[in-house]
């Protein structure tokens, strides 16, 4: 056995002792502290005898050294050695302690790493911001000025019942109508026979109303007049000073009635249209075109090159119009004759109709009409 060789045992032993200790240190703290103590026991009486073990040791190398005498241990060595394995394992115990107990020792600080130099980055290319391109805009149309207008119909009274009014008397219907745009309404409805009041509108009700009008443009002969259609319904379960009503002049007819105390009913005759009246559709909201005919058929009276005149305006209600073509005193296209037509700010742009035989088109500049009889095309001036 060579001195060296022997070293390496010695702390071979140490090391494994060491291994030990921590082994039972993390038992303890897993199994708690009666355990831990009897490892400890176990470890101290495994110590006893390694002490004989390093005193054998001892004594075998300083033989070999020529030193001491075999019986003679080396002190230093027997101390220290015990010394450092008992430190170890009371500091492996305390910390086990101190641990399971909960004890407010002071725990070193450990050291903190330092992190490390930032990596060195190139500094960002700018590039330059590529323009979005633009979202167009729907055209707003800003809304059209209120328009009002007020229509009467000389009506004739056909049979009453309730009140003191014979049968022809005279009876004056006014209604005053509005439009912002293409859509026409009743806004204030009167009935009255001589001074005997039949219905108005603005009276208050006492009970149910179910209500609808419809009010139509017609085309006049002037730009500046128009003549109107309506039908009109105020009914329901009343009472109170506001009466009933069931009005419909295209049919010409019309009632007045109060189906509680005091009770009538007057039946009215009514014409188609009203009297002539300022025009809700102006200037703004017409259009009127004028043109040559370039070619045609079916109409003896008209020659290649006669001036026509194209009118158009809203009817009121939406996207129906009116519209006539005349070339002089002869109608190609009647008013009459339903027609639609697309608007730009309340005027008419397109007119179109296709009604079987009869057909309308407007496209730009040309104008072709076609019916049972007529075939025609017209070329338009410049608006």
């Amino acid at each position: 056995m060579t001195y060296r060789d022997d070293r390496e045992a010695l702390h071979h032993r140490v090391a494994q002792l060491e291994q030990e200790l921590e082994i039972a240190r993390r038992d303890g703290e897993q199994h708690g502290r009666d355990e831990a103590q009897q490892r400890t026991a176990a470890l101290e009486q495994r110590l006893a005898d390694m002490r004989g073990e390093l005193e054998k040791m001892g004594a075998e190398l300083q033989a070999m050294r020529g030193g001491r005498p075999p019986g003679a241990p080396n002190r230093a060595l027997f101390i220290a050695v015990p010394i450092a394995v008992s430190l170890v394992l009371m500091g492996g115990v305390s910390y086990f302690f101190m641990v399971r107990t909960g004890a407010s020792a002071a725990v070193p600080a450990q050291p903190v790493a330092q992190p490390p130099e930032p990596a060195t980055v190139a500094p960002p290319v700018a590039v330059a911001p590529v323009p979005a391109a633009p979202i167009p805009l729907e055209p707003i149309t800003p809304p059209s000025t209120p328009r009002s207008t007020t229509a009467r119909w000389a009506a004739s009274v056909t049979r009453a019942e309730g009140l003191p009014i014979a049968a022809g008397s005279s009876c004056t219907i006014e209604a005053i109508l509005a439009t912002n745009h293409t859509n026409t309404i009743v806004r204030e409805l009167t009935v009255f026979c001589g001074a005997t009041k039949l219905y108005r509108s603005k009276d208050s009700l006492n009970g149910m109303a179910q209500m609808s009008n419809d009010a139509r443009e017609k085309l006049g002969s002037a730009d500046d007049k128009s003549s109107f259609t309506m039908s009109y319904r105020d009914i329901g379960s009343r009472t109170g000073e506001r009466t009933q009503i069931d009005l419909d002049t295209p049919t010409r007819q019309g009632a007045v009635f109060r189906e509680t105390i005091p009770r009538f009913r007057v039946e009215l005759s009514v014409p188609v249209a009203s009297a002539a009246t300022a025009a809700l559709a102006g200037p703004d909201q017409r259009l009127r075109r004028a043109g040559k005919v370039v070619d045609l058929s079916g109409v003896p009276a008209l020659k290649s090159g006669a001036a026509c005149v194209l009118r158009a305006m809203p009817n009121g209600k939406g996207n129906d119009c009116v519209a006539e073509i005349a070339c002089g005193t002869t109608v190609l296209w009647p008013s009459t004759t339903p027609v639609k037509c697309t608007y730009e700010a309340g005027r008419p742009a397109t007119v179109t109709a296709d009604q079987g035989p009869a057909i309308l088109a407007l496209d730009g500049a040309t104008l072709t009409v076609k019916n049972k009889a007529v075939s025609a095309t017209i070329a338009l001036d410049e608006p």
